[in-house]
């Protein structure tokens, strides 16, 4: 129980931080977000893969061993009602699913020792069926693995998943504020000038809740900080303002400036199953290194219309985090 309470500790400390609220920017309570938030689960089993049949009772026995510590991770996280972007609630209908794997040698990711064990977990969107992150961590050989390594990597394994999930997943019970400082010299700011639009009316007020959604990752990419691997003393710090100008009561003209991103959107129906959002990001240049880092920056995010008529929201979210994510990454060093 103690760990747990420290687990919990960390995931609440970590994420609250994330979270900004200053005042000065009107809401109009006929276009707020209102929608539930994202949903996780594990599922029940554990994949145990490439092990040989001398091999195959030991490693499912370790299989088991650490399924039991992550769902005991995910009952505790159940419990905090206050804090989270996210659910973690076997009693409603999962957004995604958390599938753990213990493989021997390579599974799913090019490199690995041929006989080490390695832990797996993959995030799954149910709605879609796509995996939309994956992770593993590298143990010892099979024979060699000890209490105290099961302790320490269980710990690690289950603290990456619940990462990953605050990573993937932007608020949507709520507007966030953004939390502006005194900008660095020569930097500019990301501007929402008005509601996107939409095409058609029936579509407004999804255009509505898109221009939040977005709001919503810009504010909570504030103030963090990105660490150079390969230069671990030197921190890239990408701290930008950002201003929703479209949730001031009278937004004032906008002044075109060159140092600064100014980002408009259009709603409309790319298809009869589909909607669209179709991006406009004007001002200074996207890094032109951006491509070759693999940070690309889309300019148009297609969804399902039947998961939106249906109340599933998980594509939505996914993808307009995960592509102002990359806005933040490729834009802001």
């Amino acid at each position: 129980m103690k760990s747990h309470a420290i687990f919990l500790n960390i995931i609440a400390h970590s994420i609250l931080s994330t979270l900004f609220i200053s005042c000065g920017f009107a809401q109009d309570s006929s276009t707020t977000l209102n929608l539930p938030k994202i949903n996780f689960k594990l599922k029940p089993s554990i994949e145990c893969v490439n092990f040989p049949q001398k091999d195959s009772v030991k490693a499912a026995k370790l299989a088991t061993r650490y399924q039991r510590f992550v769902k005991a991770k995910f009952d505790s996280i159940s419990l905090v009602k206050k804090g989270l972007s996210y659910t973690v609630d076997s009693t409603k209908r999962a957004d995604f699913q958390c599938d753990l794997i213990l493989a021997l040698g390579n599974y799913s990711f090019s490199r690995s020792f041929p006989n080490f064990v390695n832990l797996h977990y993959h995030v799954i969107n149910l709605a879609t069926l796509d995996t939309v992150t994956k992770s593993a961590i590298a143990l010892e050989e099979l024979s060699e693995i000890t209490p105290q390594q099961f302790q320490s990597s269980s710990e690690m394994f289950s603290s990456n998943i619940f990462i990953s999930f605050h990573n993937m997943i932007v608020t949507t019970d709520e507007v966030l504020n953004p939390y502006n400082t005194p900008q660095y010299p020569n930097q500019g700011a990301a501007i929402i000038p008005q509601y996107f639009v939409a095409t058609q009316p029936h579509l407004t007020t999804w255009a509505k809740k898109i221009t939040h959604l977005v709001n919503n990752v810009l504010a909570q990419q504030q103030t963090k900080k990105k660490i150079d691997m390969w230069q671990p003393t030197n921190e890239l710090v990408y701290h930008f303002n950002y201003y929703p100008r479209y949730r001031m009561a009278s937004p004032k003209t906008y002044k075109s400036n060159n140092q600064d991103f100014l980002i408009t959107g259009e709603v409309y129906e790319k298809s009869p199953t589909q909607l669209a959002l179709k991006l406009a990001i004007t001002g200074q240049e996207l890094y032109e290194d951006s491509q070759t880092q693999g940070l690309s920056v889309q300019k148009e995010l297609v969804f399902r219309k039947d998961l939106l008529d249906r109340g599933i929201y998980s594509e939505l979210v996914y993808k307009i985090q995960k592509n102002f994510l990359v806005f933040v990454l490729a834009n802001y060093r």
